[in-house]
């Protein structure tokens, strides 16, 4: 399949603020749309002013720097970069939260996993397929980071936001996707999560930090690890977490819970009804070949049952419509990074390596 476009791609490194002054730099001109985007979409939805969500973005300010205190110094250093207020850049890391868990600015991604028994490469795979507004497309960039004293790592993120799916030089990796609970509450924001994932050793340290934070809303996260272990991870908040470990070395996941003990609380069944048949067909995917090479796994992310709100997910001509604007297949302990641009049945893979 011949690469029609791909998402730019920039390497950063240093101290935290050195970090985020490159990365604001590099992407001055994504972060500023993103941030008109952001005022509107959010604005619009909450009916709240600029001034209102920089002051609601900046009370969560003391949880990110209890949580994860570099983070607050590279958050200042993508601001200078940018040349853009620190609250706006700390609007972009917890958008999620500035819905109060509403689902009206919704994703509705589809996630797979392997373990190195069920792959053809002596390497775990992790795949997503990214669902959300098409404009997303225009603020996606792939960010080496290499930290003076942390581990280094690739990810795939937007522009101004300090973590999203990616993988470190352990093989910690992970994928997301969308949940919604009642219940919000003030906590760790998830985009300061997803960046502390990146900077841990094994999936033990990762859940460990997951049962000992309360945070402010739901999430999921599909991980595997260099140690050959593949868990989910279902954030329920505030009502607990359930963790799913791969009993026959694959896992797949898409935007309902499937603890039994927190379906309960799932209150995205019902908006985005498509997600349990998206499951079962990722179910049915996974379960399909013995050993998966990196190729089975973007065949899979471009299939089409249930077309358009498929797992290669296309626009259905609604308004509120979401689609896949990018598609990421990890090889972490080949070092691999494959994205696409846009749905994958119509774009080839780009390869990044850590």
């Amino acid at each position: 399949m011949a690469q029609a476009h791909c998402y730019p791609f920039f390497a950063v490194g240093g101290s935290p603020f050195e970090i985020g002054r490159q990365h604001g730099e590099a992407c001055r001109e994504q972060i500023h749309r993103f941030l008109e985007h952001s005022y509107q979409s959010i604005g619009e939805y909450k009916n709240q002013d600029r001034a209102t969500l920089r002051a609601r973005a900046e009370s969560f300010v003391p949880s990110i720097r209890g949580f994860i205190p570099d983070a607050i110094a590279e958050m200042e250093g993508i601001a200078a970069g940018a040349n853009v207020a620190f609250a706006e850049i700390v609007l972009l890391n917890v958008r999620t939260e500035l819905t109060l868990g509403d689902a009206g600015l919704s994703d509705g991604c589809s996630s797979l996993g392997f373990l190195t028994s069920r792959t053809n490469n002596e390497s775990t795979i992790i795949a997503q397929n990214q669902d959300v507004a098409d404009w997303m497309k225009d603020v996606g960039v792939v960010l080496r980071v290499s930290p003076d004293d942390k581990p280094a790592f690739i990810m795939f993120t937007w522009a101004g936001v300090i973590g999203y799916p990616g993988f470190n030089e352990h093989g910690v990796a992970f994928v997301q996707n969308q949940l919604y609970t009642e219940g919000w509450r003030v906590g760790v924001s998830h985009y300061p999560l997803k960046r502390r994932i990146l900077e841990c050793r094994n999936l033990a340290e990762v859940l460990d930090i997951m049962h000992r934070t309360t945070f402010s809303s739901a999430g999921n996260y599909l991980m595997v690890d260099g140690e050959n272990r593949l868990v989910d991870a279902e954030i329920a908040a505030p009502h607990g977490l359930g963790v799913i470990e791969a009993t026959e070395d694959t896992l797949a996941h898409t935007n309902n819970i499937r603890s039994p003990e927190l379906e309960p609380f799932d209150t995205f069944r019902s908006q985005l009804p498509d997600s349990e048949p998206r499951c079962a067909r990722a179910d049915q995917l996974v379960s399909s070949v013995d050993r998966a090479s990196a190729a089975d796994v973007m065949q899979m992310m471009s299939d089409h049952a249930g077309h358009p709100h498929s797992i290669c997910r296309h626009n259905d001509g609604t308004a509120e419509s979401i689609e896949t604007v990018a598609s990421y297949v990890m090889e972490p302990l080949q070092g691999r990074l494959n994205v696409s641009y846009g749905n994958p049945c119509e774009n080839g893979y780009t390869t990044y390596t850590l």
